[in-house]
């Protein structure tokens, strides 16, 4: 079953992620251990295992991805991204 993130997160190297397994496979094959340790990434890791298993929110993992992760580390192309409204 794939999981669609709540709206698609467009990143700076022209990648889109549509899908949990978008992110996933992101955080496995592109980011740099240091990046990985950090508590912002381990945060996003944790709600998307959460979500992959029926126990979270996508809205959580797209915007934990989004706000805290990709933000923070420069990759999302902030001219394409509305924050949510909290």
């Amino acid at each position: 079953m794939v999981l669609s993130l709540s709206r698609p997160i467009p990143v700076k190297d022209g990648t889109t992620f549509w899908t949990l397994d978008d992110v996933r496979m992101f955080m496995l094959d592109n980011l740099p251990e240091e990046d990985r340790a950090r508590r912002s990434w381990q945060g996003a890791c944790e709600i998307l295992l959460a979500a992959a298993d029926g126990l979270a929110d996508v809205r959580a993992v797209t915007r934990q991805v989004e706000l805290l992760a990709l933000l923070l580390a420069g990759q999302v192309d902030g001219e394409t991204i509305k924050p949510p409204s909290l």
